[in-house]
């Protein structure tokens, strides 16, 4: 499993909903858990297309179970410029946690997300992250997440 380390947290460049899922996903795939990227950007897409992953309060949590994610993985990306996601509150985004696992992980997957959903519901961990100089603060930010 590779949560978070300080290599997969970024800063987004992208200013549209599809530069920065694109951006994420190219950083989840150079993790060696994700054995192909283009498949990962394919089935974030759909799940994107479905439903928004924008859950409000600024955060947009992307993610896809498929074969091809060997084990966990998450990214997170920050923008200093917030994102047009189509949130459920109707307000753009500016913290991104990508989660990509197996298909076959259900369970996995649940517990990643109620993690990542209750750390970043918190204002106060909100804020830090934006405020953050760098992503190696970051990456202290959030490496008791789990």
């Amino acid at each position: 499993m590779t949560i978070l380390n300080p290599e997969q947290i970024i800063d987004l460049q992208g200013g549209t909903k599809d530069e920065i899922l694109h951006e994420l996903v190219s950083l989840a795939s150079q993790d060696s858990n994700v054995t192909n990227e283009q498949e990962l950007l394919a089935a974030i897409l759909e799940r994107e297309s479905e439903a928004t992953t924008g859950i409000g309060y600024g955060i947009a949590v992307p993610h896809a179970k498929i074969s091809s994610v060997l084990d966990t993985v998450v990214v997170l990306g920050r923008s200093k410029n917030p994102v047009s996601f189509n949130s459920l509150d109707e307000q753009p985004v500016s913290i991104f946690a990508l989660i990509a696992v197996n298909n076959k992980m259900q369970k996995e997957y649940i517990r990643v997300l109620a993690k990542i959903a209750q750390f970043l519901k918190q204002e106060v961990n909100r804020e830090n992250i934006l405020a953050a100089t760098n992503t190696s603060d970051v990456a202290n930010l959030v490496k008791n997440i789990f």
